[in-house]
């Protein structure tokens, strides 16, 4: 079976994250930069390929932290 779904919004990613990445996604949104996220979100999983929902979870949780930084200041207090 094939199905195709489509996230649009950061509530979308939100909703449907699990374990490390509804982590990320939470601090996204302590920082209020949830239309960066998306943006960033949207242009990596753009392709030829569809990605599974395990491939955009793996992004957020693994990639998506370092590419915003959003650690940083934590890391150098």
């Amino acid at each position: 079976m094939y199905i195709k779904v489509e996230r649009n919004s950061f509530n979308d990613f939100f909703e449907n994250a699990w374990s490390g990445a509804r982590d990320v996604l939470q601090e996204v949104a302590t920082q209020d930069r949830e239309e960066e996220a998306v943006n960033i979100i949207t242009e990596y999983m753009e392709g030829e390929e569809i990605p599974t929902e395990t491939q955009v979870n793996d992004f957020i949780w693994f990639e998506l932290s370092d590419i915003m930084d959003l650690y940083k200041e934590e890391m150098e207090g």
